[in-house]
């Protein structure tokens, strides 16, 4: 059984904004992610949309007039 996941960030028609928009199952995803950035040697994580070679993002855009942001990346800085 696949788990329905929704995660995604879309920038507002003025790229002023960005939205964040989850699910239960995209929030515990998220969540995971920040708690590996917690542990020694974490550097960045690539989250992307399934076109852009990944599967942590959502590719459907959730907000209309949105722009769907297809690459996020987390640093970690000292």
């Amino acid at each position: 059984m696949t788990i329905d996941r929704t995660l995604s960030f879309e920038l507002s028609n003025d790229g002023d904004e960005i939205d964040i928009h989850f699910n239960e199952a995209g929030l515990d995803d998220c969540i995971s992610i920040l708690q590996q950035a917690k542990m020694p040697g974490f550097r960045h994580e690539h989250l992307m949309t399934h076109s852009w070679g990944g599967e942590e993002l959502t590719e459907e855009v959730q907000c209309e007039n949105a722009k769907l942001i297809h690459k996020v990346t987390i640093h970690k800085w000292k």
